[in-house]
């Protein structure tokens, strides 16, 4: 049995994750799919936009519609 064939519970994961720096975190979008959400969470907790017109408010409302789908 190698490494690779360990399943870790994404609980757990999550629960290691919780001590990694912002930092360190937003670096380990590759690790498993755990590691990627809560990155992404983590690089785009905060936009700012420059120009908002008709397609920002479009793309704004498909990312409140994919978030009401979003499981953890």
């Amino acid at each position: 049995m190698s490494l690779t064939d360990i399943q870790v519970p994404d609980d757990i994961w999550s629960y290691v994750a919780q001590f990694l720096p912002p930092k360190t975190l937003r670096n380990m979008l590759t690790v498993n799919r755990v590691f990627f959400e809560m990155a992404m969470d983590v690089r785009y907790r905060e936009v700012h936009f420059l120009h908002v017109d008709s397609n920002s408010i479009k793309v704004l409302r498909r990312l409140k519609y994919i978030e009401n789908f979003r499981s953890f």
